[in-house]
């Protein structure tokens, strides 16, 4: 296993693509929505609800920001991990 890491023909974690559908295909019908809802919003002045909505965008950017970096580092210290078991066989 050690071999297979330290020449990285085989990878440890599955690399292929992940996703279950196209999502390309919603993207123009949810601009003309959110356009939409928009316009109706400010029109309205229904404007006091902003906040809840920028939470909820931070709240998601974050846990994405968050998942990307524990995966990373999940990565590394199995990586160091081998490396240092190999070290200490040697």
């Amino acid at each position: 296993m050690i071999r297979e890491v330290q020449t990285a023909e085989d990878d440890y974690f599955y690399l292929g693509i992940e996703e279950l559908t196209n999502p390309t295909w919603m993207e123009q019908p949810l601009k003309q929505l959110l356009k939409a809802l928009s316009i109706t919003v400010f029109r309205k002045k229904l404007v006091r609800g902003i906040p809840f909505i920028s939470m909820a965008i931070g709240a998601g950017s974050n846990y994405q920001m968050t998942r990307n970096v524990s995966e990373f580092a999940q990565k590394f210290y199995q990586y160091r991990y081998l490396l240092n078991k190999k070290a200490d066989g040697e």
